[in-house]
């Protein structure tokens, strides 16, 4: 994971009086936009952040509603945050992600790409979505599990371990991955299936109920093949 070199470049935005405290004590500060740039217009108001530090300066990059983003969190490139999301600890946002509704970003997580981080979904430990993934619906990710791809990780599904969402994989119905569990293609994990050590998902696979799979399925190219 990459950190912001701060340069000198032009401020487009400052910190404004309006101050919001948080029960820790750490005081955060709605921020306002001295210049125009992408949707934001010059004297916009925006959520809060701790210090200039957790808002990048350079790019399209913002803080909108009554988002926050503090500690050593960061928002950088064209990253945008919404809501009442929270960005904390050392969890970073940049590239095009789009993090909204209730999501919490903690711990060194990382949302990249074109991703969507949305509703109650939250990212912890080292964990990285990036490119057009999308976590939803009170999903949560930890460990140093990714997402990636066009995947989809929603509606409680928990992501742990190392393991892998790629290609257009669907994760939903509080089913479980861990260790270096991978799926691709367009398989799916639902209700509260649990994939495991050395297990493989690809092609159309779909993988429901209580079931426990820890070893590589065949692969299906057409229709449904489901355990």
């Amino acid at each position: 994971m990459f950190r912001l070199i701060m340069r000198d470049t032009e401020k487009k935005y400052h910190l404004m009086q309006d101050k919001l405290v948080l029960p820790s004590g750490q005081e955060l500060f709605r921020i306002r936009a001295l210049v125009s740039f992408g949707t934001v217009q010059a004297g916009d108001q925006g959520g809060y952040i701790q210090h200039e530090y957790n808002l990048s300066h350079e790019g399209l990059s913002w803080v909108h509603d009554d988002a926050q983003v503090y500690e050593r969190g960061m928002v950088i490139e064209d990253a945008q945050v919404g809501g009442i999301a929270r960005i904390h600890e050392d969890a970073l946002a940049s590239g095009e992600a789009n993090i909204l509704g209730r999501a919490e970003l903690v711990g060194s997580s990382w949302a990249s790409g074109k991703c969507l981080i949305d509703e109650d979904a939250r990212l912890t430990g080292s964990c990285c979505v990036f490119e057009d993934a999308a976590v939803f619906g009170g999903a949560q990710m930890m460990d140093h599990s990714q997402a990636r791809g066009s995947s989809q990780v929603y509606e409680g599904a928990c992501m742990m371990g190392s393991s892998v969402a790629a290609g257009s994989a669907h994760l939903n119905g509080k089913c479980r991955t861990s260790e270096d569990a991978f799926l691709t293609g367009n398989s799916e994990l639902s209700e509260r299936a649990r994939a495991g050590k050395g297990a493989r998902l690809s092609g159309d696979v779909r993988v429901s109920g209580d079931r426990y799979v820890e070893e590589a399925l065949p692969k299906v190219k057409r229709g449904k093949w489901e355990v």
